[in-house]
């Protein structure tokens, strides 16, 4: 299994945070979830439902009668770092935080970010959108990843418009969970910069 398996291809998906409120994001997420054919089970977290879409809910990630690949943390910014702790503790391996008040406030927020990222990184997981740090890595193990740096009198090309674009595409389908596939092939790296030739995006039916 890649790191990145829980987050691209969960078997189980765990919405913290799930909500009866239609007009929220956490009824939101778990609606096109369900709507848009998700094949595995989904667990709704919320200490003051019993169901949510029919779907019995639960009280914390601790009482999920299964194991959870992904959780999708929907919680105010104050109890991310516990959710996400609480879910580690269970076994949760990959977490999508939709929650503002990190690193685009500054200041606290960048600190709020770095202690959750520490959270998630001293057990080996992952946390999407993914991170600067993540995308190199995915870079690193590209089988011909030699052939971006300077070889064969080649100039060295820019790894850093890779990274840059694998953060986007990450932020692209975190946006529209009705994404069920997203192609981009090829990607050029160039000297300065990266241009994708041709992409193909699939929707969930």
């Amino acid at each position: 299994m890649h790191s990145l398996d829980p987050i691209l291809r969960p078997k189980s998906i765990a919405v913290i945070g799930a909500s009866r409120k239609e007009s929220s994001i956490g009824f939101q997420i778990l609606d096109n979830l369900l709507r848009h054919g998700f094949e595995g089970p989904v667990y709704p977290i919320n200490p003051h439902a019993a169901s949510i879409h029919s779907i019995a809910a639960y009280p914390r990630i601790g009482e999920v009668p299964g194991p959870v690949d992904l959780a999708v943390v929907v919680v105010p910014k104050e109890h991310v770092l516990a959710v996400v702790k609480e879910s580690v503790d269970a076994g949760v391996k990959g977490f999508v935080v939709i929650s503002a008040g990190f690193r685009e406030i500054g200041g606290e927020g960048e600190a709020r970010e770095a202690a959750l990222l520490d959270a998630v990184r001293a057990r080996g997981l992952r946390m999407c959108p993914i991170t600067d740090a993540d995308a190199e890595v995915m870079i690193r193990e590209v089988k011909m990843r030699r052939l971006l740096d300077a070889i064969r009198g080649e100039p060295a090309r820019d790894t850093g418009a890779l990274v840059d674009a694998l953060l986007r595409l990450s932020q692209l389908a975190l946006a529209h969970p009705e994404i069920a596939e997203m192609d981009v092939n090829p990607l050029i790296s160039l000297e300065r910069g990266a241009v994708a030739v041709d992409s193909r995006i699939q929707l969930a039916v």
